[in-house]
């Protein structure tokens, strides 16, 4: 199932298989951009998005459609508890991005810190790899991730680390101020 969306933060597309979320993307400046970059991430056949309110969608998707809606506008929305599967992926990254996800809203971990609540201590650059795969941002808040020293790092996401500061900053983590830019 897949629902497109237009939010605070551009439009989402988000695709659902069984019972948690595949993939989303968001801050596109269409719907057909949002489908696009969903397509891209994804090796499976398109499917005709439904609305956000269509009953066929279950209690559950909808649900989490309303919290991006929510978290997009600014509210301190907690997606920790979204269901997410993770197809195909690695036993290690998946580890990785439950780990992310215990990062909480308006907080900031190191890849270092990340890799070793994973349970592979030293394997920093294995969690970059892992956030810069993962299909599901904001539910696996990739963008709490960021470099030793507080630095953002990097970001794999729509227009790249300016969204990532976007992010932060709407979380209350960063101001964008110039000793918080990247450059």
């Amino acid at each position: 199932m897949l629902s497109v969306f237009n939010s605070d933060l551009g439009f989402f597309a988000v695709r659902a298989e069984g019972e948690g979320v595949a993939a989303l993307t968001f801050a596109a400046r269409d719907p057909q951009q949002a489908m696009r970059r969903l397509q891209a991430r994804l090796d499976v056949a398109p499917l005709n998005p439904l609305q956000r309110t269509d009953s066929r969608l279950p209690e559950w998707f909808r649900t989490t459609l309303r919290l991006l809606e929510q978290y997009a506008a600014g509210e301190p929305i907690d997606l920790s508890q979204t269901p997410v599967v993770y197809p195909a992926a690695t036993e290690f990254r998946r580890r990785i991005w439950l780990a992310c996800r215990e990062v909480a809203y308006g907080e900031t971990c190191s890849y270092g810190e990340l890799a070793s609540r994973a349970g592979r201590p030293g394997a920093a650059r294995a969690v970059g790899s892992a956030m810069k795969s993962n299909a599901t941002p904001l539910l696996v808040p990739c963008h709490r991730i960021v470099a030793s020293g507080g630095k953002p790092g990097g970001y794999s996401g729509a227009d790249g680390v300016s969204t990532k500061m976007r992010l932060l900053s709407m979380e209350g983590r960063y101001a964008t101020t110039a000793a918080n830019r990247v450059g």
